[in-house]
C-alpha cells in the first residue's frame, strides 16, 4: 500500500453487548520552466526574479484558483528563457527562498491506451460479470441499489484527449456535462470563469472550447464508465447515469502539446485544476508523465485532493514498477489484468506492453479486451476492444460512482480504503507480483455491501469546521467496522463516542446521538482526518443497532467545539 499524507489509528477493542532535476530522455517544452513561490515569500514574482542572475526571462502566472487552495496552484508561474537555458533557469530558481519548486516545464507522457485494439466486434463484457467470476460483479451490485444508474448529479471528469461529438450512439446520447452559464460558439465568457466558449469543457491542448477529438482515447475512456445500459445497444456502462466532463489536455497524437500558453505538463495541470473548479467528483486520468513526477501535475492533483475530488489514475502500460502520477501518494492507481485475472500483457506486430506494478498501486481492473465506443483504429465502426490500464482506470471511477451514490462524504482516502478493503485479491494468480497489483480486483458489489449496514443520520454541529464521519465494515464476528472522520480542525483532540443506544444529549450547543458506553480519545491529523477500525467479536444480530459520533475540537463552534453526522450501524 502506497504511503500517505493522512495517518491512520487502528484499535481493536471488544464492543459492548524539492529540487530541480531533468531526468535522462525527459523531454522538456523548448524555452520553458515553471515553479511555485512560496506562501507569502514575494508579493511581486517579477520583482523577486529580478534580484537572480538568471537569462533573459519573462513570467506569467499559471492559473487562477475558485476553491480552497491550499496546494498552492495560483502561485505556481511559468517563466520563458532562452532556448537550452531551461535546466540552469530551473536549478537557479530551486535556490532561491522565495520558491518552493522549480522545474523545466516537460511534455513526456500521454495517453496509456495507444496498444493497438485487437478486436473490432463486440466482445462479452467479462469486466462486469463472467463465468469464472474474475470480474467486478456489477450485475449483484445493481441488485443490491435496486437500479442500474448512478447519481445523475454525479460529475466525473475525463482528462484526456477530448469527445467524439460526431459519434452519433445511442449508449452515448446525453451523457457529456454541460456548462450552464455559457453560451457555445459565441467567442465570449458568459460565465466569467476565464474560458471562452467552454459550455462542454475545454480544450488545453489548442487552448479554446472546441473540445472534439481528433483521436479516440478519450471517447473509449468515457464510454466504459457512463454508456447507457439496459437499452438494448452497444455496451453497458459502469456508471450509467453519471455525467463526462471534457476537460481536453491531450493532442490528436494522445501527448502533451508542444506549445501554447498549455504546454506540456500544464495542460494536464489545468485540465484538473479546470475539472475541480467546474464540480467534479470524480477525475479520471487515463495517462502518465513518466517515471519522475511532475511538480506542477502534482500540485494540481493535491488541489483536486484539498478540495475532495477523488482522482482515478492508470498506472501505465510499460512494465515498469515506477510511474507518475499513479505514485501520487493520495490518488487511486489502477493497473490492468485480463480475463484469466494475470496482469495484462499485450502483444500485436508491433511487440509487447506489460501493465505497470509495484506498492503505489491501490486496485486491479479489467485491461485486456474491454469493450468501448468509438470509431475502430482499423475500421471505421462503432465498437473496439479496449487494451490497457487506461481500460482499467475508468472502470474504477465507474465503481466510485456508484459508491459515492450511495455515500457522497466520503473522503478521497476513504473511498480509496474502501474499495481496497472490497477488492479481491489476485495474489495466487500472480505469484511473482504479489503486493504490487494493489488490493486485488475491483469489486463492485462487495464495496456496497460494506456501507449497507450503516446510515447517515444528520445531526452534526459545525464550527470553523464541520466534521464528516463515514463508517464501513462487515457486522460478523471477526470483521472490521471503520470510523473515519474527516474535515474536522487539523491536529486537533477529540473523541469517537459509541453506544447501543440514541440517547439524543444536547451537548456544546448540538446533540450528541449515541449514549456514551464506549469513548475513545483521538487526535486529527494534519489534514483533519482520523480513522479507528474496530474488530466485531461477536455478531451483530438482526435488528441490533450501534450508533457513533465524533466530537473534535473547535474554537469557532459553540463550546468550542464541533460534532460530526451521528451514523448508525445496524446488523442483518
Amino acid at each position: 500500500m502506497k504511503a500517505t499524507r493522512r495517518t491512520r489509528l487502528g484499535l481493536t477493542f471488544p464492543l459492548f453487548c524539492i529540487t530541480a532535476t531533468t531526468a535522462v530522455g525527459q523531454q522538456v517544452v523548448p524555452g520553458q520552466v515553471v515553479f511555485q513561490a512560496r506562501a507569502g515569500a514575494a508579493a511581486n514574482v517579477a520583482a523577486a526574479l529580478e534580484g537572480l542572475d538568471l537569462p533573459t526571462a519573462t513570467v506569467a502566472p499559471f492559473a487562477a484558483a475558485r476553491r480552497v487552495d491550499a496546494a498552492g496552484v495560483a502561485r505556481i508561474h511559468r517563466l520563458t528563457v532562452p532556448i537550452g537555458e531551461e535546466a540552469k533557469a530551473a536549478a537557479l530558481l530551486a535556490q532561491a527562498p522565495f520558491v518552493e519548486w522549480a522545474e523545466p516545464l516537460r511534455r513526456e507522457g500521454g495517453a496509456t491506451g495507444r496498444v493497438v485494439p485487437d478486436d473490432v466486434a463486440w466482445a462479452n463484457q467479462w469486466c462486469l460479470d463472467a463465468t469464472n467470476d474474475i470480474d467486478m460483479d456489477v450485475p449483484e451490485a445493481w441488485e443490491l441499489r435496486g437500479t442500474t444508474k448512478v447519481d445523475t448529479d454525479l460529475v466525473i471528469a475525463v482528462t484526456d484527449t477530448g469527445w467524439d461529438f460526431t459519434l452519433a450512439h445511442a449508449d452515448l446520447v446525453d451523457v457529456v456535462w454541460t456548462n450552464a452559464g455559457e453560451l457555445p460558439g459565441n467567442g465570449i465568457d458568459d460565465d466569467g470563469n476565464g474560458f471562452v466558449d467552454d459550455a462542454f469543457g475545454y480544450d488545453f491542448a489548442d487552448d479554446d472550447g472546441d473540445t472534439q477529438s481528433g483521436f479516440e482515447h478519450g471517447t473509449w475512456v468515457g464510454s466504459v464508465i457512463v454508456a447507457h445500459t439496459g437499452n438494448a445497444e452497444g455496451i453497458a456502462g459502469v456508471a450509467d447515469g453519471a455525467r463526462v466532463l471534457v476537460s481536453k489536455i491531450l493532442d490528436d497524437n494522445g501527448g502533451f502539446p508542444t506549445s501554447g500558453p498549455f504546454a506540456g505538463h500544464l495542460s494536464a495541470a489545468a485540465g484538473i485544476v479546470y475539472a475541480v473548479d467546474n464540480g467534479a467528483h470524480v477525475i479520471n486520468c487515463s495517462w502518465t508523465n513518466g517515471q519522475t513526477p511532475s511538480m506542477v501535475i502534482n500540485t494540481a492533483i493535491d488541489y483536486a485532493i484539498d478540495n475532495g475530488v477523488h482522482v482515478v489514475v492508470a498506472a501505465g502500460n510499460i512494465g515498469t514498477d515506477r510511474n507518475w502520477p499513479g505514485e501520487h501518494p493520495d490518488v487511486i492507481a489502477v493497473t490492468g489484468i485480463a480475463p484469466s485475472g494475470h496482469k495484462s500483457l499485450w502483444c500485436s506486430f508491433i511487440g509487447c506492453q506489460s501493465a505497470c506494478y509495484g506498492p503505489w498501486v491501490d486496485l486491479s481492473a479489467g485491461g485486456t479486451s474491454v469493450p468501448a465506443l468509438g470509431p475502430g483504429i482499423i475500421y471505421p465502426w462503432t465498437s473496439v476492444s479496449f487494451n490497457g490500464t487506461s481500460a482499467a482506470a475508468p472502470q474504477v471511477a465507474g465503481v466510485a460512482a456508484m459508491v459515492l451514490s450511495e455515500d457522497r462524504d466520503l473522503s478521497t482516502e476513504d473511498l480509496r480504503e474502501l474499495l481496497m478493503a472490497s477488492a479481491v485479491s489476485v495474489a495466487a494468480i500472480n505469484p511473482q507480483y504479489d503486493g504490487w497489483m494493489g488490493a486485488g480486483h475491483v469489486n463492485a458489489h462487495a464495496a456496497l455491501q460494506l456501507l449497507a449496514p450503516f446510515t447517515d443520520l444528520g445531526q452534526g454541529l459545525a464550527g470553523a469546521t464541520s466534521p464528516v464521519l463515514n463508517a464501513w465494515g462487515g457486522v460478523d464476528a471477526g470483521n472490521q467496522l471503520t470510523f473515519s472522520t474527516s474535515r474536522a480542525t487539523p491536529n486537533a483532540p477529540g473523541v469517537l463516542v459509541l453506544g447501543g443506544s440514541p440517547l439524543q444529549l444536547p451537548v456544546f450547543g448540538g446533540v450528541l446521538v449515541p449514549s456514551p458506553d464506549l469513548v475513545f480519545g483521538i487526535v486529527t491529523d494534519a489534514d483533519g482526518a482520523r480513522r479507528v477500525g474496530a474488530t466485531l467479536p461477536v455478531d451483530l444480530v438482526a435488528g441490533a443497532n450501534l450508533w457513533a459520533q465524533t466530537v473534535v475540537l473547535d474554537l469557532g463552534a459553540p463550546q468550542s467545539f464541533a460534532l460530526s453526522n451521528a451514523v448508525r450501524v445496524t446488523g442483518s
